[in-house]
């Protein structure tokens, strides 16, 4: 049975041969030419040429893949070195004895409160924000004996501030927070803030609960991402919030916008910073 199927299979052949030739044999010469110049030229040829094609796409898209994962990571080193910087100068204050006394006095008055803050500022060389690139270092004690003013302040002076309210509900001792300032304030004062927060406690037998908190400059940060002169668009973002961009998007006096653009990431990276969830998506 199985010789009998393939000695029709190959009469089936033959005849589709001989089909072939009949039918090749009423082509006219100019035809035959034209499909052998099809077949042996031209789509080898096309075939050549789209391997090649190929070839190059492919390349120059894992050219591009590989440069925006250059900028997700350079994005990410700059944004830590920042915040490293302030949590660096926090651990100082942190642990400085000098402070936590300071802090913990109670002053006779108004007077007596200024001649020692004079005489601190004389004895430590401290002064808020100094060489951290514009940023602002405010220490807040839960002691009524010191005036507001300059770096120090009373605790119960943000004890209603959002940030505040938000960080004591977080139940951390660390956190970097971006908002939003929506209180009454000076026009010319930037309302997108990024505060690294921490709570003054290393001390053991504390007479006042005590906490510090460096304002970092907003605009400086986001100098920082377009310093880096990276072709592609880059957003650092927290949720559907837009916190850092290098091409706009980062107006100091308006609210953090919405990220809208998911259809055009070509990279995303998580990132973590002292309880601060962010993404960097590079389009």
């Amino acid at each position: 049975m199985n010789t009998a199927r393939k000695d029709n299979v190959s009469d089936q052949r033959q005849k589709m041969t001989y089909k072939f030739h009949q039918y090749m044999n009423n082509i006219a010469l100019n035809r035959k030419l034209t499909i052998l110049y099809v077949c042996c030229v031209l789509l080898p040829l096309v075939v050549t040429d789209s391997v090649v094609l190929y070839i190059v796409v492919n390349n120059q898209h894992t050219k591009q893949q590989h440069a925006m994962e250059n900028e997700a990571s350079a994005i990410q080193y700059s944004l830590t070195n920042s915040i490293e910087y302030a949590a660096a100068t926090a651990k100082q204050i942190y642990m400085n004895e000098y402070i936590e006394r300071y802090l913990n006095c109670e002053y006779a008055g108004p007077l007596a409160y200024v001649e020692a803050y004079q005489d601190f500022v004389k004895t430590t060389l401290f002064k808020g924000g100094a060489g951290m690139d514009n940023s602002i270092i405010t220490m807040y004690a839960d002691n009524p004996t010191i005036v507001n003013g300059s770096e120090f302040s009373q605790l119960s002076a943000i004890e209603n501030a959002e940030w505040y309210r938000n960080f004591e509900e977080s139940g951390r001792d660390t956190m970097l927070y971006f908002y939003y300032d929506n209180e009454n304030s000076p026009v010319v004062e930037a309302k997108r803030k990024v505060l690294f927060l921490k709570r003054l406690d290393f001390f053991s037998g504390n007479r006042c609960e005590k906490f510090l908190k460096i304002e970092l400059d907003y605009s400086n940060m986001v100098r920082g991402l377009v310093r880096l002169g990276y072709e592609f668009p880059a957003y650092v973002c927290q949720g559907d919030r837009v916190l850092l961009a290098n091409d706009g998007h980062s107006s100091v006096n308006q609210n953090f916008d919405q990220f809208t653009m998911e259809h055009k990431v070509g990279v995303s990276k998580e990132m973590s910073l002292y309880g601060s969830e962010m993404q960097i998506y590079i389009l």
